[in-house]
Formats: C-alpha cells, structure tokens, sequence
C-alpha cells in the first residue's frame, strides 16, 4: 500500500539580505502568499517554504496542488521526491517516487541525449535490460531520430523538453510527482505528453500534481490542495477548491 504521511514538516531556504532588506522583504512575502521570513539562534536568516505542514496522502489519491508562485508547490513535490530535505518534522513515504519535476536537470550539454538519457535512467535506478529497454523506449517517443546522437547543447528549448520529459516518464512508479511541465514543447508534443501521464497515473497508486490550469487539473485530480504561504489553506473536491481561491485571487 502506498501512502504519504507529513506531519509538522517545515522546510526552509537561507537568504543573505540586510536589516533593511528584510522588512521589505517580509512585507512582499506577505502580500503575495510566500513564505515567512525567520532566523535561528546564529542569527542566519530563512525563507520558510513549508510551514509545520501536516499532511496524509492515501493509496488512490490523485491531488492537485494550486496556489500563487511561491505558496510552496514546487517545495511540496520536491520534498515528497527526496530532493529537498525538512528542517523539521518527519515525512514518511511508502512506495517508489517517480519525479516529473525540473526538466532538462542533470544534464550535460557536452554527451548525446542517448548519453544523458542513460545517465538519468541510471539516477532514476534503472540498471541492465531494464535500463536499455527504458532507452529504447524513450527515444523512440521523443521523435527526435538522429539528433539524439548530438550534443545536447545544440538542441532548442522544445527539443531538451522532449528528451527530458521522455526520460523522466520512462519508469511506471508507485508514487508519481509532477511540476507544471506538461505544457512545455509543441501542440503534438504537449498531446503525446499528456497522454502518457495519463497512462502513468492510472498505473500508479498515487498522484501529487501542481498545476495552474483547471483543466489539466479537472482531467487528472480528484480533489485539490490549495498552498498559501507554506501551509494547507484549503483541500476538497477540484470544483469547489478552485472555485474559492479564484474567487480569493479575484
């Protein structure tokens, strides 16, 4: 059984800026839904991202996440996915993670995308005959033919959309994190996209989703998390959830 349990988990991020810089910065966070400005005991000063958030995500859940840049997503979904480590509280996760987040991460311009394609494979824990097969796979769905065989720093933004989203969905896991990148790369693209979280979220047990549009939300989710400042502000159906923070954001 998969499940996801958060409980008085607080991430936060140093920031060097002066006295005077803070309270501007503190009045800015606090208008536009970022998180709190805070020190500790060494008087080194943070952004606090998530803010003692508790949190059960069940077997079956298929979650949206909505909330103005900066309310805490992204942090949310790295932190599910191990990426960010919490300051405090303790998070639990049983299942494997498999991570849409951050395109084109990890890369390196100077190898192939076939290079970079297994270089990732390897980092997703792909090994053998399944790594070779995830490959073969994720190439073939990328259409991008000989110019996988090319540096990576000559391809177009939409080109490094492909081969990184392709990669990235090669694995069928338990847990399955996605950041807004499902509109990333051409009208075909985006569909081929689209199809294959899909697929992938109804082979998953799982599905944490941030997104800012109701309709890729209304075809994925059933039910949504609105972020606001680092902490839960509002979880229900995707209907009701997104008809209030419009209506707050209006």
């Amino acid at each position: 059984m998969s499940h996801i349990s958060i409980n008085g988990v607080t991430v936060a991020y140093p920031v060097s800026i002066s006295g005077v810089q803070r309270s501007g910065f503190a009045a800015a966070a606090s208008a536009l839904s970022f998180g709190r400005i805070g020190s500790d005991a060494r008087g080194t000063q943070y952004v606090v991202a998530l803010d003692n958030l508790k949190l059960n995500i069940k077997q079956g859940t298929r979650l949206g996440l909505i909330g103005r840049n900066g309310s805490g997503k992204s942090t949310l979904l790295k932190t599910i996915a191990g990426i960010v480590q919490p300051r405090s509280g303790n998070l639990t996760v049983d299942g494997s993670i498999g991570c849409v987040l951050s395109l084109g991460a990890g890369m390196d311009g100077e190898k192939s995308g076939i290079d970079n394609m297994r270089l990732i494979a390897r980092l997703h824990g792909l090994y053998g005959q399944a790594l070779d097969a995830a490959v073969d796979e994720a190439a073939a769905f990328t259409d991008l033919g000989p110019y996988l065989e090319l540096p990576v720093r000559t391809y177009s933004a939409g080109m490094m959309a492909r081969l990184s989203f392709a990669i990235a969905t090669a694995k069928v896991s338990s847990i399955l994190v996605v950041d807004e990148v499902i509109g990333a790369g051409d009208a075909h693209f985006i569909a081929k996209a689209g199809q294959r979280i899909m697929s992938l979220t109804e082979q998953s047990n799982i599905l944490v989703m941030a997104s800012h549009s109701y309709e890729i939300l209304a075809s994925y989710c059933s039910e949504l998390l609105w972020m606001d400042a680092g902490r839960v502000r509002m979880r229900g159906g995707v209907a009701e959830v997104w008809g209030a923070y419009i209506e707050a954001m209006g």
